[in-house]
This record gives C-alpha cells, structure tokens and sequence, in this order.
C-alpha cells in the first residue's frame, strides 16, 4: 500500500491545524469481502446493502472525532442520505473539526455530464481498458448516485458546517472539505 495518501491526509490536517499524530483507519473486512464480490459479479448490490448497514450506525468512539475523511463512498447514497449523514458527520466532529471527502461527482449541469463521462470513457480506453470491462463499469456504474459539487457544499452548510469548499476537482472527481465551527 502507497503511504502517499497518508501523507497527503496529514499535510492537509495540518493545513487545518490539527494534529495529525495517532492518525486512525478503520476498514470493514466485510465491506472489503462485499465489494470485491460485488465487482466480481459486476454489480453494486453487496455492497450497497453493507454500505447502508453501516451507514444505519452511529459514528464509531464514545468521544468526536479531529478529522474525519471518506473517499469514493459517499456516491452511493441518495441525495437525502447525503444530507442527513453529513448532519452526522458535523455531530461526529469536535468544535474545529474537519470532513474530507474525496468523491465522484456529477456536472453542474447535464452538459457537463455529458462531457464528463465522455472524458472517462476516452481516458480508461487510453489506459486499456477492454469494451468488456467498460461496459461492465457502466453497469456498475447504474448504481451511482453523483451530486454536484455546488449542492453537497450547500448540504454541509445546512448541516451546520461553518465553512465547506472544493479544494480540487477533475473532471468527476473531487475533494471537498468542511470545517465544523470552533
């Protein structure tokens, strides 16, 4: 595994001026077993029932948490769960707290759909990927659930975010950040 994410994660906690010292991952075996079988069968399904079965949890820790950092997960849920799980993540946080997600996510309009996705099937072609597996991440791909990167800011202000921004974007994927009021 590449420490650069890591890396990354703690310069960017660091920028926010928390301590990244202690850093702690939690992966679910499960989800990692439900995900690669759901791949395997070219579908979302196991995976999205153990993605909400977690998602149905409270945060994990008695006390909130410095930091809290999500990637590639989030565009699964509807745009209702989006807003009531950021609700949560603000809870989860302590006062100066921040989220991070990088994350899919949609155009601000259907042009830049468009544009988007035909930039990702030209890109993965690039890199080989055969027409079997496109179409196979197409079908997969039917279970995804993109916001805009305008919307999910305007969800984690409703959900009480002092400040929320795009950091980076390309395309359909971006990073955002939130900062939960001192």
């Amino acid at each position: 595994m590449s420490t650069r994410p890591l890396t990354r994660l703690r310069a960017l906690l660091h920028w926010f001026h928390l301590a990244s010292e202690g850093l702690m991952t939690r992966t679910s075996q499960n989800f990692q077993t439900g995900t690669m079988a759901a791949c395997e069968k070219e579908t979302h399904r196991a995976a999205r029932a153990e993605f909400q079965t977690l998602m149905a949890h409270p945060l994990p820790g008695e006390e909130p948490w410095d930091a809290i950092v999500s990637a590639l997960a989030i565009h699964h849920l509807d745009d209702a769960q989006k807003l009531e799980l950021f609700g949560r993540l603000h809870e989860g946080l302590w006062p100066g707290g921040v989220f991070v997600n990088a994350e899919q996510v949609s155009g601000p309009t259907a042009f830049f759909d468009d544009v988007y996705a035909a930039w990702h099937e030209r890109r993965a072609a690039e890199l080989g990927t055969t027409p079997a597996e496109w179409d196979a991440a197409r079908e997969r791909m039917r279970f995804d659930r993109w916001a805009s990167v305008e919307h999910q800011l305007a969800w984690l202000r409703e959900a009480g975010f002092a400040d929320a921004d795009c950091l980076y974007k390309d395309n359909r994927f971006a990073v955002l950040a939130a900062r939960r009021a001192k």
